[in-house]
């Protein structure tokens, strides 16, 4: 049986007959061993090469070279060398392969397979492009995109993944991503292969009322939707390449039958003969490449469309219509295909996502009304704590987020009335134990050690410490060292640097074990709310007014800097410090910054500049007046001043 990437390469050479002998005594030198010269004097070669069906004619030769497509390049260039022959390339037997139906995979291996698919149906039509044949328009289509389509496969290798987080779907068979997947061809299919946000999100929603999709598989979607697409398009690739095959047979027999139309009638009718006992010449595709190549050939044409008609119900003109219209239909879903591949590069997914995901419906009940406020990034932590949680329970994700929302109705507190708490805080164990979750042992310890981050910490430096320092006695005792009194000074010279060992073992376990993490924020893009008024205080000692002159300055920097409504700037001023609780100065320094904060609010309207100034105290341990406790002496009058608990101005 030949390989599937084997190909028959046909070269007649008409006006200089000769050169064919030369041609095969060429591809001969170069490793070519399947070719059969016919024609030629003598005829020479494999004759199990060409197949019986290929018609040669009178004063011509026919050299014929059964060849891996690795290698059509070099056989070409070869047979070009000598004499110019006409060249074609039909698969072997003169018969086309036909790609192979897409099995049900799982996703990765269909990624695989897709890939394979489009390689080889594009190095099929370069062989054409290396021919110098004509290309239809989907082929150039193919061509010209066959980057973007490389790159979308690698971008899927890189983040497509490997298998779905959560158990219940990985038992489903394959790898759990069947269903999204279908659906993803759905979305692509529906519009002719145009994706559109919009269609996106009414299909998931539509979808959805069946059967809920979990937030693995929608963070997939996307991938899948470009694996749906590319999967298309090696359809698509792999028809345009079967009928170029079929297009460059339909260039070999309007050759046969243009030569034979030029010579005599009982020639034309011998090929034409020929012609009809193959597999291709019923395919429509092959009876318009022909039509199209006998346009100008009067006598080939009138008798290929006599052959044509006499079928019932056959019409060349019809035929040709239909193709044409196949072909361009056919044009415009590889446009469509290609793309919608750049329109999904291009998409925001997590507004999709956001969208249509039922447990981000249902964490936006949140009765405190915060975790719609919160940005993407602390939503993003509470849903994968939902789908954690999922994970190791019997319930599904969106049970899980009723269940939060339920523990923060009934919360009796206001840390606890957020669904926040329940899920990257302190109530997280709660949810657990309500979802009847089994957490592994190896997260639970990580928690535990969490909760007495100090004892562990210290734990872990002295125990591997003493591990350490009993190796190294054990070591010095092997090598002869059995004195007690030597064994405690050498234990305790060498405590130090192994302490020093074991806390740096203990920090990169620390940092291994314990990534960081992300604080809860709110989302303040469109502009901080009424609500959440926020004060942006400036320490500042009143030194002289040089000084203070210049924080002025830099106070006034910092909001042109941040002109957002409900955002204030306060200067938090001290005294310097002096043996009597007032000095000279005092009334003049105060007044200063008194009247530059005015200047500000005179200047920029709004009231957006403060002042809040602490006055001295008696200090025991400095025995001088200053300023409380400075810097963070001045955040905790300040809070109790908001919190009215101070009376400070």
């Amino acid at each position: 049986m030949r390989p599937k990437t084997t190909c028959l390469l046909i070269g007649i050479y008409t006006k200089d007959i000769d050169k064919a002998s030369s041609a095969y005594k060429a591809l001969r030198s170069k490793g070519h061993k399947s070719i059969t010269l016919l024609g030629g004097n003598p005829e020479i070669g494999d004759k199990g090469t060409a197949d019986s069906r290929i018609p040669k004619m009178e004063g011509e030769a026919l050299l014929c070279n059964l060849i891996d497509r690795s290698r059509l390049k070099e056989g070409i260039d070869i047979m070009c060398a000598e004499g110019t022959p006409a060249l074609f390339v039909l698969p072997p037997n003169l018969e086309g392969s036909v790609p192979d139906s897409q099995p049900n995979q799982r996703i990765r291996p269909r990624l695989r397979a897709c890939e394979a698919s489009l390689k080889s149906s594009l190095d099929h039509l370069r062989h054409s492009v290396i021919l110098d044949h004509p290309l239809s328009p989907s082929a150039e289509w193919l061509l010209d995109n066959a980057h973007l389509a490389r790159a979308q496969i690698r971008e899927l290798h890189r983040h497509l993944p490997k298998q779905p987080r959560a158990s219940r779907y990985r038992a489903q068979g394959s790898d759990g991503y069947e269903y999204a997947f279908d659906l993803a061809k759905q979305i692509a299919s529906a519009g002719d292969h145009v994706v559109q946000v919009n269609e996106i999100v009414d299909s998931l929603h539509s979808s959805q009322e069946l059967r809920p999709l979990s937030m693995c598989e929608l963070w997939a979607l996307p991938l899948l939707l470009r694996l749906a697409i590319l999967e298309a398009l090696a359809g698509f690739a792999s028809r345009v390449s079967r009928n170029q095959q079929v297009r460059e047979t339909a260039y070999f027999w309007a050759n046969r039958l243009i030569s034979s139309s030029r010579r005599d009638a009982d020639s034309l009718e011998r090929i034409l003969t020929q012609m009809a006992a193959e597999s291709d010449a019923a395919l429509p595709y092959f009876i318009t490449c022909l039509a199209e190549q006998l346009h100008d050939e009067d006598n080939a044409l009138a008798r290929f469309q006599h052959w044509i008609e006499t079928s019932p119900g056959s019409s060349l003109d019809e035929l040709v219509r239909i193709e044409h219209n196949r072909e361009a239909a056919e044009c415009v879903s590889i446009s469509n295909a290609l793309g919608s591949l750049r329109t999904l590069a291009r998409i925001d997914f997590s507004d999709v996502f956001e969208a249509t995901s039922l447990v981000e419906k249902e964490l936006r009940l949140d009765p405190s009304g915060v975790y719609s406020q919160s940005d993407f990034l602390t939503r993003d932590q509470c849903r994968k704590a939902v789908e954690h949680t999922a994970r190791y329970s019997s319930m599904d994700e969106v049970t899980v987020a009723e269940k939060a929302n339920a523990l923060a109705r009934n919360g009796n507190s206001p840390r606890s009335r957020l669904v926040s708490y329940y899920l990257i805080d302190e109530g997280l164990a709660e949810l657990e134990s309500e979802t009847r979750a089994r957490i592994p042992v190896p997260t639970r310890l990580l928690r535990s050690a969490n909760r007495n981050s100090s004892g562990a910490y210290i734990s872990s430096i002295l125990v591997i410490t003493f591990s350490f320092l009993a190796l190294v006695l054990l070591s010095a005792w092997e090598t002869g060292v059995r004195p007690p009194g030597m064994l405690v000074l050498l234990g305790v010279l060498a405590i130090f640097p192994l302490s020093e060992l074991a806390i740096q073992v203990v920090h990169s376990l620390i940092v291994s074990l314990y990534p960081p993490c992300k604080l809860p924020k709110l989302d303040l893009e469109a502009g901080i709310p009424l609500e959440h008024a926020t004060l942006v205080i400036v320490p500042m000692m009143l030194s002289g007014e040089e000084a203070i002159k210049l924080e002025l300055q830099k106070l006034e920097i910092r909001f042109l800097a941040n002109p957002e409504d409900n955002l204030y700037f306060a200067l938090l001023s001290d005294f310097e410090d002096a043996p009597t609780p007032t000095t000279a100065r005092d009334t003049a320094l105060l007044q200063t910054v008194r009247s530059g904060i005015e200047e500000l609010n005179n200047r920029h309207t709004g009231g957006r500049f403060l002042l809040f100034h602490r006055p001295r105290s008696w200090s025991e341990s400095e025995q001088m007046w200053i300023g409380r406790e400075r810097k963070r002496g001045k955040l905790e009058d300040l809070n109790a001043f908001l919190n009215g608990e101070g009376s400070q101005q």
